[in-house]
């Protein structure tokens, strides 16, 4: 398939509003450390009866395993800073459950050292029920409504179809 277009996923800054019939994000938004706002820039782009296409890793089926599962209301923290508050934390967090690091002195430093170096990390984990209440929230909390066209389990990812409505 050819590409038409590249753009910074989470801000898709040069994408005219309304412009887009079919949108793909395809294991992105785990590491977008504002979900909600990432959410809301593909909503914007497509056009009203648009489609949008997410394929999210199922946290119970990869090393996202160890880590507790994103919370609605740090999402809206997130939203409200761009993440900013709770980025060390992560990062920290990432660490110590999954690089396995147990001394906090080396977790700290293995995260600042990520931190320095843009490393990407998965910000934020769901499974089938929490990405579905995910969703179900996030609808309700966007003023750019969307409907849940398509939700599917399919081994280690969660496929999604979202129709701007």
């Amino acid at each position: 398939m050819n590409v038409d277009l590249i753009d910074d996923g989470e801000r898709l800054e040069t994408i005219p509003d309304a412009s887009l019939g079919f949108l793909i994000a395809n294991h992105m938004l785990e590491h977008c450390e504002n979900p909600l706002g990432t959410l809301r820039n593909p909503l914007r782009e497509v056009a009203l009866r648009g489609w949008v296409f997410y394929a999210m890793p199922n946290m119970r089926c990869c090393f996202d395993s160890t880590q507790p599962l994103t919370r609605f209301d740090h999402l809206v923290t997130d939203d409200a800073d761009q993440g900013g508050a709770s980025r060390c934390g992560r990062f920290f967090e990432w660490a110590k459950l999954v690089n396995k690091i147990d001394d906090e002195g080396a977790a700290a430093h293995n995260a600042q050292l990520n931190i320095a170096n843009g490393y990407s990390i998965h910000f934020h984990v769901w499974d089938g029920n929490s990405w579905l209440d995910f969703l179900c929230q996030a609808r309700d909390y966007l003023t750019d409504r969307f409907e849940i066209r398509h939700f599917e389990l399919s081994g280690p990812e969660m496929l999604t179809v979202l129709r701007r409505g």
